[in-house]
């Protein structure tokens, strides 16, 4: 709290604001500017004639909703002029509360009169389409913050969010409440020390409540126009216009500041991105009951073309607008409906007649019709995938008019922070493919994404962007690489905890964000050896000169990254993906089951159990791969097993199986034909075991033995030996016939049948465990 207070300290030399004046409107001199007393502020609500001082703002700080001994979230505030600088402003925000930069701009806009929907399960189903769209890192919602309408309905969504987590703390949420000083209830309990601010103001609400309410009788026109603040929003801008008792004096301002907002050029993407010197923030006015000057709002932002979603049925201005929708999609020329029709229209829902500033709001929304959509969640089912207040906004800016590269990537963006790859897929490629694929091709931007899919877990935007030009090995470099190992660790979830936990763990001579992308991949590689065990190589341990290099199978070395952070999802995608489908699923049910070992302890039961399933499910896949093959070709199938993988130090799938343990995977009958052969050598598998070790003791009963032919041949003999149920039905000409002296094609000398049978892994193994029983 110290910090913070310092930083307050800091910015109130910054942040001026009115001491309740208005600059002088005189325009042959300008006037010397007084303070007016504090104790007249109740009974002035027009003071454009008064003047006057500005000062250093002794309100800001952090606010106290509750009682001292409760648990709770204290949101920071701040009181300023309404002609500040808003890039401090900015600066404020970002750097001092640490807000997230934001991806998207939802100011909400409705009446200040209490409400409700025409349906409960309405309520029900807008409040959790607030709840995903507040809990979505980088969405800031903007509204007048006040106890009351709608502002109160998105604070009492968050609080529900919260208490159903069990949270007290808003984490990024933005909930940001702008607000017009003079019209916040009780505001001088916000006040503290002059430079020093007040932590925490003591804005007790059941206290503020109680006392408004009771001042009704006393003081019934002030307390209209005034509200008392809302607890559940994560920040306050308390604006000072000047006026004070008097709503909506803040209403310039806001529009203003998000404005600057959405189009200040802070928000450059880092060098990796190649995004240029600007982003675009993409905007979107939600319209939610509302009065004459939310239609004036709304027009004001249709004027500069931001989209406008309106909610049908929360009824006022908001109906008002959705049966001007209706009207202008009836009509193939706008221009041609009368403004008798909009005031019937605006009569017939309001209830009164039209003022000429709400005929050019009404005017102003015909016009700019194609910027509104209608979320009208009374067709939409509780259950349905079609529901979601996020869907309704992406549907909104994907209609916009005039789009361009920049709005296009930042669409790109909310429709991944959202998880809504179909919806991506049909209104951004199918609709505007060729202009899309034209940022496509900036592969920068393309990397960028592809990272955030990544990192959110996001498989069916993966397979998304595969399908649209994402090139693997241009991405999976080792600077790409040990960019998404250092941004998965940062993640809250346990398995990100635990890789972390295992990296420092891992012996290595240097660590860091410093190291160069080849060395830190190589840790990364003694992480996997560590996991595995030393039989495994470290396959990042060939020397790599290029200070970014790209790897021949890219799609193994995101498919180790999925399976090591438990994305199984991702994994089965760069799986398929793979040179070498059956080594790396024996790989990775490998590392599964080496992370379930090491995070078994009690604290991370549920850990072990998801590595340990996940481990099974990558046999599964090996084994019907495995059976494929050997349905389709058995003899292509046992050279495989023993073919160098390369990307593994030149070991053999049966090897990697064996130092894995994976046991049911050796235990298929390929694998069992395979170590059977190599089992026994040159000694072909009819040959009863009996006899084998009859030769083993007396070399000279080598009559006995039957040998293969050749490579090709002993691979047949095999294969029928495994697929008939009766040995003596094989073919036995097949097999090469010990003879005392050879010479033809089926037969083998005696004593060359003696040197070949002794030279048999089996007949050695028997002499080995002979000797280690009876001579120990």
């Amino acid at each position: 709290m110290a910090e913070y207070r310092d930083q307050g300290q800091l910015l109130s030399h910054h942040y001026g604001h009115r001491h309740n004046r208005i600059k002088s409107h005189c325009r042959s001199r300008r006037l010397s500017r007084r303070s007016i007393n504090e104790s007249h502020e109740d009974h002035v609500t027009d003071i454009s004639s008064i003047h006057h001082e500005v000062v250093k703002t002794q309100a800001f700080g952090r606010i106290r909703f509750g009682k001292k001994t409760e648990e709770q979230y204290k949101p920071p505030y701040i009181r300023l002029s309404d002609d500040d600088d808003q890039a401090d402003l900015l600066d404020l925000l970002l750097k001092h509360w640490q807000l997230p930069k934001p991806k998207l701009v939802v100011s909400i806009v409705g009446g200040a009169e209490r409400f409700q929907f025409d349906k409960s399960r309405s309520s029900i189903m807008f409040k959790q389409g607030l709840i995903d769209l507040a809990t979505t890192t980088g969405v800031w919602i903007l509204t007048p913050g006040s106890k009351n309408g709608v502002h109160e309905m998105v604070g009492s969504a968050v609080k529900d969010h919260l208490d159903a987590t069990g949270s007290y703390s808003m984490n990024n949420i933005v909930l940001l409440g702008i607000a017009a000083w003079g019209s916040v209830a009780e505001r001088h309990r916000l006040k503290g020390i002059m430079g020093e601010g007040n932590f925490d103001a003591n804005y007790s609400i059941e206290e503020v409540v109680k006392n408004h309410r009771s001042q009704e009788n006393t003081n019934r026109e002030k307390v209209k126009r005034t509200e008392p603040l809302d607890p559940n929003h994560s920040h306050f801008i308390l604006v000072d216009d000047g006026s004070t008792n008097k709503f909506g004096g803040e209403s310039k301002w806001r529009h203003k500041f998000e404005r600057f907002l959405t189009s200040h050029r802070l928000f450059s993407a880092d060098s990796n991105s190649g995004e240029g010197n600007v982003v675009h923030i993409p905007r979107v006015t939600l319209l939610v009951d509302g009065d004459d000057g939310s239609l004036e709002g709304c027009s004001e932002s249709l004027l500069e073309r931001i989209p406008l979603l309106v909610v049908a049925g929360s009824g006022r201005a908001a109906g008002v607008v959705v049966k001007m929708k209706a009207l202008c999609k009836r009509r193939n020329n706008v221009e041609s409906i009368p403004d008798e029709k909009l005031t019937e229209i605006y009569q017939s829902v309001m209830g009164k007649d039209t003022t000429d500033d709400v005929m050019t709001s009404l005017k102003t929304i015909k016009n700019y019709h194609k910027y509104i959509s209608v979320f009208d969640l009374n067709q939409l089912g509780i259950d349905s995938d079609e529901i979601g207040l996020d869907r309704a906004i992406l549907s909104a800016l994907y209609r916009e008019v005039d789009l361009d590269i920049s709005k296009m990537k930042a669409q790109m963006r909310l429709a991944i922070s959202w998880n809504q790859a179909d919806y991506a897929s049909e209104k951004i490629f199918d609709i505007h493919g060729n202009r899309y694929r034209q940022f496509l091709k900036e592969e920068t931007f393309l990397h960028k994404i592809a990272t955030d899919a990544l990192l959110q877990n996001l498989p069916d935007f993966v397979n998304l962007l595969l399908e649209h030009g994402l090139d693997l090995k241009a991405f999976a470099t080792s600077k790409y690489l040990k960019s998404l190992y250092e941004e998965s660790m940062k993640d809250n979830n346990r398995y990100s905890g635990f890789v972390k936990d295992l990296f420092r763990k891992t012996p290595s001579k240097s660590k860091g964000s410093t190291l160069k992308p080849e060395d830190y991949m190589k840790n990364v590689g003694k992480m996997l050896k560590f996991i595995l065990g030393h039989s495994y190589p470290n396959i990042y341990k060939a020397g790599e000169t290029n200070d970014n290099p790209a790897y021949e199978d890219p799609a193994l070395h995101l498919f180790l990254w999925a399976t090591l952070f438990n994305r199984m999802d991702l994994a089965k995608i760069f799986w398929k993906l793979s040179n070498d489908q059956i080594a790396s699923a024996i790989v990775g049910a490998a590392i599964m089951q080496g992370m379930a070992r090491k995070s078994n302890h009690e604290e991370s039961i549920d850990v072990n159990a998801s590595y340990l399933e996940n481990s099974k499910e990558f046999d599964k896949l090996a084994i019907r791969i495995l059976d494929c093959c050997w349905s389709a070709d058995q003899k292509y199938t046992s050279e495989m097993l023993v073919r160098e993988a390369p990307n593994w130090g030149c070991t053999t799938v049966l090897s990697m199986a064996y130092h894995g343990e994976r046991e049911e995977f050796l235990a298929q009958p390929a694998c069992y034909a395979k170590l059977s052969k190599i089992w026994r050598g040159d000694i072909a598998l009819r040959t009863h075991l009996g006899v084998i070790v009859l030769f083993a003791f007396l070399p000279l009963m080598a009559c006995l033995l039957k040998f293969v032919r050749k490579k090709d041949e002993e691979l047949r003999t095999d294969e029928q030996h495994l697929d008939t149920v009766n040995v003596k039905d094989a073919d036995k000409n097949s097999h090469i016939h010990v003879t005392f002296f050879g010479g033809k094609d089926n037969e083998i000398s005696y004593p060359w049948a003696i040197v070949r049978g002794l030279r048999s892994p089996i007949v050695k193994f028997i002499h080995y465990a002979f000797c280690d029983n009876n001579f120990d």
